[in-house]
């Protein structure tokens, strides 16, 4: 449980700007969901509905962004509440792109005429679900929840290689499934980025709860004469 600070209107302005990321969140995760239902349903009108909420995503991105700098230069926010501050003006990034890829979805609706090979429709299960999952992680500041989205995460890029191999195999032996394959090769793109996004939002809560950067983990050279 936070503590409230001594100042009310600083806890307002935080609580204003968690308010607003999970307006967010939910705004993403509905375009995600109906994103992909329209894909299923094979509706460009429902897709294009879904794609007109890409602005507002776009709006909520500016106004948070521009409260945390206000709260920065107001409060000048220290310990905790600044990490707080600096997750989020990462996380509103991350959501933001979500919401590109959920409109570039809704776009392909209209070129597909078939239903997806099974290692897509895995796919399409398992993303909204991973999202879903980092939201609540944030939510709650669950760093075991985060971690599991992050496994989960490089899991599901076994998944993107098996829709490659699917949709080479299908090309290779008959050459009318080539456009099909193509477009579903667009969308499972699409799908892979948000995973990517997912794992960002996931790292971020770690970094938010211990301060802790496991960005790139492992992957990084150590610098010259680090201590």
């Amino acid at each position: 449980m936070r503590k409230p600070h001594t100042e009310p209107s600083y806890d307002a302005d935080l609580e204003r700007i968690r308010a607003l990321i999970g307006s967010m969140s939910r705004l993403v995760a509905w375009m995600l969901d109906n994103g992909l239902k329209s894909l299923a349903d094979r509706d460009p009108a429902a897709a294009a509905q879904v794609a007109a909420r890409d602005p507002a995503v776009n709006a909520l991105e500016v106004e948070i962004d521009e409260r945390c700098l206000k709260l920065l230069a107001r409060w000048q926010p220290v310990a905790s509440d600044l990490r707080f501050i600096g997750a989020t003006l990462k996380l509103v990034t991350d959501l933001e792109r979500v919401g590109d890829h959920c409109a570039n979805i809704c776009d392909r609706v209209a070129e597909i005429d078939t239903g997806p090979p099974a290692p897509v429709a895995a796919l399409i299960q398992a993303v909204p679900a991973l999202l879903r999952d980092a939201f609540a992680a944030w939510q709650a500041e669950d760093v075991w929840l985060a971690t599991q989205v992050i496994d989960r995460g490089g899991r599901i890029d076994t998944l993107v290689r098996d829709v490659l191999k699917d949709g080479l195999e299908r090309s290779r032996h008959d050459a009318a499934h080539i456009a099909a394959s193509l477009s579903w090769h667009e969308v499972t793109g699409y799908l892979h980025r948000i995973c990517a996004h997912a794992t960002n939002i996931a790292e971020l809560v770690i970094f938010l709860v211990r301060g802790q950067d496991v960005r790139h983990h492992g992957r990084l050279p150590e610098a010259e004469g680090r201590p």
